[in-house]
């Protein structure tokens, strides 16, 4: 038994093996955060754009989806090809980061005196359990049987 208790952290707590795993159900949900516009997000529906922003979309674009103008963004945090993208395994396997190198990610998620708070990750209770759930998998698959 002791055996077993001491051999659990090590083989247990090493996350690299369903950082993929992981790494797919958060962009999952990142693009669910993007299709609805911050809705299925912990802080719901992003502000609305301003009306000078809106006039300047038409303008220039005529994409009028917020955060979406030219796609980088979004790309960053739901395509796993984006060079933009993180998924970085620290602490031997304990730790994930998963996220976003684009600057402007930040000023969204903080929001400025001029900006409206967008937050672009912002999993909901319910999105933060079902990759708890895959890490409590991973644990007891991992558990050795000898």
């Amino acid at each position: 038994m002791e055996y077993h208790l001491r051999r659990w952290p090590d083989v247990a707590l090493d996350l690299t093996p369903i950082k993929d795993d992981l790494y797919d159900q958060f962009r999952g949900f990142e693009r669910s955060l993007f299709n609805t516009e911050g809705s299925s997000g912990a802080s719901g529906r992003w502000s609305p754009l301003k009306p000078s922003t809106l006039a300047s979309k038409r303008r220039v674009r005529g994409q009028l989806r917020i955060l979406q103008e030219k796609q980088d963004l979004r790309k960053s945090l739901t395509n796993k090809r984006s060079s933009d993208g993180i998924l970085r395994v620290e602490d031997a396997g304990k730790t994930i980061f998963m996220g976003t190198k684009d600057p402007k990610a930040r000023f969204h998620q903080e929001g400025t005196r001029r900006m409206a708070q967008r937050k672009v990750v912002d999993l909901t209770r319910r999105q933060q359990q079902s990759m708890l759930r895959t890490v409590q998998r991973h644990v007891v698959e991992s558990y050795p049987n000898e």
